[in-house]
């Protein structure tokens, strides 16, 4: 699980780099919380390489929840 706060104002795009893992599932489930959501779903976040990119919208916090996660 990631959980990332987005403070600014602004859109921003984060990557997290997730090849170190033996193993990992293909996508990520996404929940985002604002001022004018309360943890609702996104549209899953593909997995390519071993990098989940992600745009994060401004002022607010995103759960990603990778499955299958083997260290």
């Amino acid at each position: 699980m990631i959980v990332q706060r987005n403070a600014t104002t602004t859109d921003s795009v984060y990557g997290y780099d997730l090849s170190q893992f033996s193993s990992l599932g293909v996508g990520a489930t996404v929940h985002r919380t604002s001022a004018t959501e309360d943890y609702v779903e996104l549209q899953a976040r593909p997995i390519v390489d071993g990098i989940l990119a992600v745009p994060v919208a401004p002022l607010s916090v995103t759960t990603f929840v990778v499955p299958d996660v083997v260290p």
